[in-house]
């Protein structure tokens, strides 16, 4: 369903998701996601995110809704950017509809997402 590792040299969450889940499976990540932040955010204030969600399925609209709720609050203090690689336009046309904020976008490439990762961010 989902893995997750740090490279604390690089401040860079790589996070892997798959599958389609449920909501125990949403309340599962987010548990497990929001605890890793905390811990990782006293070393690494503006860690970065790679999301690797192509194998992620579609998800039932009550667990999109959750994860676009979960993610509004945590995009509230999360200060790093955070890259988000889907399987296709259609997928990276939704995912940026469903997460507008300044610190994410969204590829299908994941070259290009970790280009955009290495970039310095803009002050």
């Amino acid at each position: 369903m989902y893995e997750m590792t740090f490279d604390a040299e690089r401040a860079l969450l790589s996070v892997t998701k798959t599958g389609f889940w449920s909501m125990a499976d949403l309340r599962a990540f987010t548990g497990a996601f929001l605890t890793l932040d905390r811990d990782l955010r006293r070393q690494h204030p503006r860690y970065r995110i790679f999301a690797d969600c192509r194998a992620y399925s579609v998800q039932s609209a009550e667990v999109s809704q959750a994860y676009t709720e979960i993610f509004d609050d945590i995009s509230t203090y999360h200060q790093g950017r955070f890259a988000i690689v889907v399987p296709s336009a259609l997928a990276r046309m939704q995912a940026q509809r469903a997460m507008p904020h300044a610190i994410v976008n969204v590829f299908t490439d994941p070259d290009e997402a970790m280009q955009w990762l290495d970039e310095p961010a803009a002050a």
